[in-house]
């Protein structure tokens, strides 16, 4: 009686094992009618090397791709690091330059202006000293012509009588009279003090009595007193 529960028991309840590895396509599954058990597919076990470590191979060309590309990012990373030094030493070099042709063309350009200061400085201090020459020519001209009235005055007056300029300087005219025209005698327009002429006549003024005038030579007069007072003495 006891062995009767037992089968009933086993054919109630029926236990069911899990499969550990299902062949979904081509292996079946292989049951026990009599116990309801499964057999385990064991075809893992029949696979070759290739099917089971392909996937690490492909890992491992992966992997290697990936190196492979982080390998040329750096070799062209390290290109454009040294183009660009080398851009960077090149302009630099570029300014060095250029700064120097500056300073060479600024150096000689001040140095032409100083040049030209000096040229120019040079040039005035000629000026002055032809201008003071030509004054000391005229002053000597001058002095010549009024310190020798018997040579140079004769050449030109007949007169025989002479007079000297005490209160001077006289001015010459064309004809005795204060509003006759102005002129020269030998260059000079005024008679100095201590000038001698050789005096043709003297005569009275037309208007003035009392003004009287020296001609030494055609239309050449000057006044040698007003009112008493003597401007041009008489010397012989």
């Amino acid at each position: 009686m006891g062995n009767t529960e037992e089968n009933k028991i086993f054919e109630t309840e029926t236990v069911t094992i899990p499969d550990f590895v299902e062949d979904k396509t081509e292996t079946p599954e292989t049951t026990d009618s009599s116990t309801g058990y499964s057999d385990p597919d064991l075809s893992i076990f029949k696979m070759t090397d290739e099917e089971l470590y392909g996937d690490d191979d492909d890992d491992e060309d992966e992997t290697h791709e990936k190196k492979s590309g982080v390998n040329l990012s750096l070799i062209l990373c390290a290109i454009a690091m040294l183009l660009l030094l080398a851009t960077s030493v090149a302009a630099v070099y570029y300014a060095y330059k250029q700064h120097q042709a500056y300073v060479t063309a600024n150096a000689s350009y001040l140095q032409l202006q100083a040049n030209e200061n000096n040229y120019k400085k040079q040039i005035a201090d000629k000026d002055a000293q032809i201008a003071d020459l030509n004054k000391q020519i005229e002053e000597l001209k001058s002095s010549s012509s009024s310190s020798s009235p018997s040579s140079s005055d004769s050449s030109s007056a007949t007169g025989t009588l002479i007079y000297k300029v005490v209160d001077g300087p006289l001015s010459f005219r064309k004809a005795p009279g204060m509003d006759a025209d102005l002129t020269t005698y030998n260059g000079n327009s005024k008679a100095e003090n201590g000038t001698q002429f050789q005096v043709m006549e003297i005569i009275d003024d037309e208007y003035e009595e009392t003004r009287k005038w020296a001609k030494i030579n055609d239309e050449v007069y000057f006044c040698i007193g007003f009112m008493g007072e003597v401007w041009a003495e008489k010397v012989n």
